[in-house]
Parts: C-alpha cells; sequence; structure tokens
C-alpha cells in the first residue's frame, strides 16, 4: 500500500464522518464519492499505470491534491434539502423554461443518438483510442446546442422532481427524464461509462434535495425506480466496462482492477504525472476553448502533449494545471472556489429564485462530481453550460425564498 495515498484518504474521511454526523446525505453522497476514490488509490500499481513511476511521487503534491479537493468538499456540508413549497418555482417564466428544456431534450436526444449508436457499434476501446471531438461529433454550431443542454442533466432532475410534487402531466415529466437521459446518449457517443454514473447522482441527489416534499407513497415508487435503474446501469457499466479492459467478454480480475479500481484510484498519480512531467501548456485551449477562441487566442498554435498520462483521471485539477502550470492551477482553481462559496452563502441568505438554485446547484455538482476525473466542462458545449448557469443565477438572484 502507498502511504502517501493516506493523505486524501484520512481527509476525506474527515469530511465524510462530519456529514454523517450533521445527517447530510447529500453531503455524504458526494464526498463518499471522492472518499471512495481515495480508497481505490491503495490499490494502484504498475497493472493499473503501466507508465507511472511511483518512486517519483511526491508527497507534496499529494497534500497539494488534497488540500485543493477539500475546499469543494466541505461546501457541500452547508446544502440542505427543499423543506418548504415556496422552494418550488410557478409561473410563466418556469413553464417557459420547461418548454425551452423539453425541447433542447428532444433535440439532443434525436441528434446525438446516431452518433451514440455508432460509437456503441463498434469496439468502445477503438473509440477511445480516437477519443477526438472533431472525429466523433461534427464541429457545429448545433453539434455544440446538442451537447450543451445535456449538460443541465441536473436542473433537469430538480425539475423532473418539482414536476412530481406539482403533479404536472405525464408528458412533461418523461421530457424532464429525457433530458436526463441525453447526458447519458451524450457520453455514449464517446463510449464512456460516465454518463449512466452522473445522470444517477443527479437523480439520486434530486430525491434528497427534494425527499421533506415528497408523499410517502412517492417515495416508495421512486425507491423501487431507483432499485431497476441503478441495476441496469450497473449493466451497461460492467458490459462497457468488461469490452475495454477485461481480456474474455465477461469482467474478469483485470477488468475490475483497471476499468472499475483504477478508474477509481488514479487521480492523485495522474495529477503528479502531470506536474513531474509535463512541459507543453495549452493556455486554455483544453479548458475554456470557447472562450479563448472568441478572443483569438485559439488562432495560436499549440502543440499537443501525447504523453499517455494525459489520456486519464486526474481530477479538475490536472485541466487548470495545463493551462500554464503552477499560476493557473491556483488562480482558476481559487476562482471556481470562491464563485460556489459565494453563491452558496448567498443561497443560505435566502438571497435566489428557486430557479437560480437549481441552476447554480446543476453547475455546482456537475463541476464537483464530474470533475473527480476531469474537467468535463472544457469543450464548447461545456463552456456554453457555464456561461448559461452563471447568467441564469445572476438572473433569478432577486427575492428571499426559504431554503
Amino acid at each position: 500500500m502507498d502511504y502517501k495515498a493516506l493523505i486524501p484518504f484520512l481527509t476525506f474521511l474527515i469530511i465524510f464522518i462530519l456529514a454523517y454526523k450533521r445527517k447530510n446525505k447529500i453531503s455524504m453522497i458526494v464526498v463518499g464519492l471522492y472518499l471512495l476514490s481515495s480508497f481505490s488509490s491503495f490499490f494502484m500499481d504498475k497493472d493499473v499505470l503501466p507508465t507511472h513511476n511511483f518512486e517519483e511521487d511526491s508527497i507534496f503534491l499529494f497534500i497539494l491534491y488534497t488540500a485543493l479537493l477539500a475546499p469543494f468538499l466541505i461546501m457541500t456540508l452547508y446544502l440542505k434539502p427543499f423543506r418548504f413549497i415556496e422552494a418550488l418555482p410557478r409561473g410563466e417564466i418556469f413553464n417557459i423554461i420547461i418548454a425551452f428544456l423539453a425541447v433542447g431534450a428532444l433535440f439532443s436526444i434525436i441528434y446525438l443518438t446516431p452518433y451514440a449508436i455508432a460509437s456503441l457499434s463498434i469496439s468502445a476501446s477503438e473509440v477511445r483510442r480516437s477519443l477526438s471531438e472533431t472525429i466523433v461529433l461534427p464541429q457545429s454550431i448545433l453539434t455544440t446546442i446538442a451537447v450543451g443542454f445535456p449538460t443541465f442533466y441536473f436542473a433537469y432532475a430538480f425539475i423532473f422532481y418539482v414536476t412530481i410534487i406539482q403533479k404536472r402531466g405525464i408528458i412533461i415529466k418523461i421530457l424532464m427524464l429525457l433530458g436526463v437521459l441525453s447526458f447519458v446518449v451524450n457520453v455514449f457517443t464517446f463510449a464512456g461509462r460516465d454518463g449512466v454514473l452522473f445522470s444517477s447522482f443527479a437523480l439520486v441527489l434530486g430525491y434528497f434535495f427534494f425527499e421533506p416534499l415528497l408523499k410517502v407513497s412517492t417515495k416508495k415508487t421512486l425507491k423501487k425506480i431507483f432499485i431497476l435503474s441503478i441495476s441496469f446501469a450497473l449493466f451497461l457499466i460492467i458490459g462497457i466496462t468488461a469490452e475495454r479492459f477485461s481480456n474474455s467478454e465477461t469482467l474478469d480480475m483485470r477488468g475490475l482492477k483497471v476499468g472499475i479500481v483504477g478508474y477509481l484510484g488514479m487521480q492523485p498519480y495522474i495529477f503528479n504525472d502531470w506536474v513531474n512531467y509535463n512541459d507543453v501548456f495549452n493556455h486554455g485551449h483544453s479548458s475554456f476553448k470557447m472562450i479563448v477562441d472568441f478572443f483569438g487566442i485559439g488562432n495560436a498554435p499549440v502543440k499537443v502533449n501525447n504523453q499517455p498520462y494525459t489520456w486519464m483521471f486526474g481530477t479538475f485539477l490536472t485541466s487548470f494545471y495545463a493551462i500554464s502550470g503552477f499560476s493557473s492551477l491556483l488562480l482558476v482553481t481559487f476562482g471556481f472556489w470562491f464563485y460556489f462559496k459565494s453563491r452558496i452563502k448567498l443561497i443560505r441568505q435566502n438571497r435566489y429564485y428557486p430557479l437560480g438554485v437549481y441552476f447554480f446547484l446543476g453547475f455546482f455538482f456537475h463541476f464537483v462530481i464530474s470533475g473527480m476525473f476531469y474537467f468535463r466542462l472544457g469543450n464548447s458545449g461545456g463552456n456554453l453550460f457555464m456561461l448559461l448557469s452563471i447568467l441564469a443565477v445572476f438572473l433569478f438572484r432577486k427575492r428571499k425564498i426559504k431554503f
């Protein structure tokens, strides 16, 4: 066992215990994912990371890795369920937004499904070897929109529960679920497993946010649906994992170790690789593509880094380090932390309309949960999602609500 891995594990364990003592299920789920990741780090070896030099790992970088991630997890301790009916949006603006999201969900499903089928019809490992948006999806404004809508899968999940509580029509409920499903389809275009995992988190976290407002009979029905959905999700994850990492058609020990344990536990080691070996910086092209293109930075040539570790997961920290080194790592990480921290403070002061809270939580959870692997918001669709989320949060900061 690598004892350096105790640094993030013990830190995340302390935060998890705090969440447990506060009976904060929302925090326990998010922190629990990072705790599972840090526990998996104990089992990293050459079988999982064949190009990694474990002797060159820096204890300082393990400390830095932990110190930069922990503040985001601590913020989850201050998130609580909606306990008042005023936390539910209503009115014409809400109806317009539902209609807009419903159209977006349908468009994304229709647009992305053929690409997802094409990816899944061939070897998943073959798709991953050519993992490039320019190859899998065409570069166009339609692709940006089609990829952008599914990124709001947390907002779709939250509004899905609102439609249940408000007893809205079955069609609206199905369309909101399609919005969550569209994220799964989007990730399938790259033969990825992430979409199944993250969308499941969205529905489960959404349930705990709205649990106090749900009827007992509704809770029982939803729990049965969760059991069936999670079982199906595990089936999909195991199938893709077996194809990509196992020596046989079923999930063998190699597939389990490399494809699941390694998938969860490689992060601090890949972060070490980026800092120790990287000498090629992308100046934001892989993290803020839409922004650098808009300001003309995208016209400058950028050398591609083809090192093996660049295709592995090192949390959002590696993406921020890849911009320009330690300066970008610290500045961009602090910038996101400050924004999230300040918004959570305003939410706790009852300074937002319900929709503002939903869009903020969708942004925050997508950043933190998917960011355990890498900065998923770095492409044009992800950049568009960030800008629209920030705009929505700004527009819906108006009057006090009970939260």
